[in-house]
């Protein structure tokens, strides 16, 4: 198994951001284990997540994240959600790369296309540009392939090279929506008793975390992630840019300077509205930096994904070799705004039993 991955370290959203300064789940939040199990009870799949989870969590890779998370309206908790969460220890990128221990990682390693025409005997040949630091950005080429598993929405746009045209529709036509992220540190911790919260009315931010407040983390660090409301991300997300270049960090810093306003006026209000005595210097953030995810979302399932819980097709090449293309992530299965890692691990699941089911039937021919 090779997997190509274009960031620096897999995981996508469910990676990590780490630093000297801390870490941060700047995409994946927790796992909301009873939202999730409610609302699947009865679906196969989801209990084969259920039990995916508990075998991580006997193997201490996710914990419990005590703490109470609330709404906030105008810096007053008017409610408290008191779901089980768990949350990967020590990050949810060390998971990520733990899981990958015996697959052959490509990382920073950006898939730019295929070649499904099976020339000499080779397979598909997976086209990739790498970004690392050994390999100056070229276009590199590996072949042997049967099986190709898409687990990024956006290959679609070279999925097409592989013959499976109607599944790279399918994967193009989920809608997405956007998001911008805030990861700060904090002068002082908030004199505040929650760790989580969901923020209500309010024009840029909708969900804000204490990170240093989960199992294996620095608790002097004082790191906080914001994440934005949809519609403050449609206005504000511009895909135009790219990263690495003067405007696009220009742009970044301006949403994190709006950003942060926000993030501290709701933590001052919070304080305020404590009853709790605030010790200390008036909060204050001392670093702040904001990340784009430009199609972070989906607001939708892919049509065909809704009972397998991922899609599949196959082409055949000119010499006869027959190519299983699959599309897997949590787009192919429906759930709420923090179920998507969750949603993610069901589809994958459902997926590696296919493919092994259909490898035992092809070895019985």
């Amino acid at each position: 198994v090779t997997l190509f991955d274009g960031g620096r370290a897999p995981g996508g959203r469910a990676s990590t951001r780490e630093g000297r300064r801390g870490a941060w789940e700047h995409g994946a939040r927790f796992v909301d284990v009873e939202r999730e199990r409610e609302r699947e009870r009865d679906d196969d799949d989801d209990d084969a997540a259920d039990a995916w989870m508990r075998d991580r969590a006997r193997e201490g890779a996710f914990v419990r994240w005590e703490g109470a998370v609330v709404a906030l309206r105008g810096g007053r908790a008017v409610k408290k959600r008191l779901g089980a969460r768990r949350t990967a220890t020590p990050s949810f990128g060390a998971v990520a790369k733990a899981l990958l221990e015996k697959v052959d990682l490509r990382a920073s390693a950006r898939v730019v296309g295929f070649d499904a025409s099976d020339v000499d005997g080779a397979g598909v040949v997976v086209k990739y540009r790498s970004a690392a630091p050994d390999e100056g950005g070229e276009t590199r080429s590996m072949s042997g392939f049967d099986v190709v598993v898409l687990a990024d929405k956006n290959a679609a746009n070279v999925a097409d090279a592989l013959g499976v045209e109607e599944l790279a529709r399918a994967m193009r036509e989920v809608p997405s929506v956007p998001s911008l992220v805030l990861m700060v540190t904090l002068n002082r911790a908030p004199a505040i008793e929650f760790v989580g919260a969901e923020i209500e009315n309010d024009d840029a931010l909708s969900w804000i975390s204490n990170e240093s407040s989960k199992p294996s983390r620095r608790r002097d660090a004082n790191c906080w992630v914001a994440h934005s409301t949809d519609a403050y991300a449609r206005a504000k997300v511009n895909l135009d840019t790219r990263p690495g270049t003067r405007e696009h960090d220009a742009w970044m810093d301006a949403v994190a300077n709006e950003m942060s306003e926000s993030l501290l006026r709701i933590l001052r209000e919070a304080e305020a509205n404590a009853d709790v005595d605030v010790d200390g210097a008036p909060l204050e953030i001392t670093y702040a930096r904001a990340h784009r995810w430009g199609a972070a979302f989906p607001a939708a399932v892919a049509a065909g994904a809704e009972k397998s819980k991922f899609l599949r097709a196959t082409s055949t090449s000119p010499t006869g070799r027959v190519t299983t293309v699959y599309a897997v992530g949590d787009y192919c299965v429906e759930h709420d705004r923090f179920g998507g890692f969750r949603a993610a691990v069901a589809s994958g699941l459902a997926c590696a039993e296919d493919i092994l089911a259909t490898k035992s039937a092809r070895s019985k021919l």
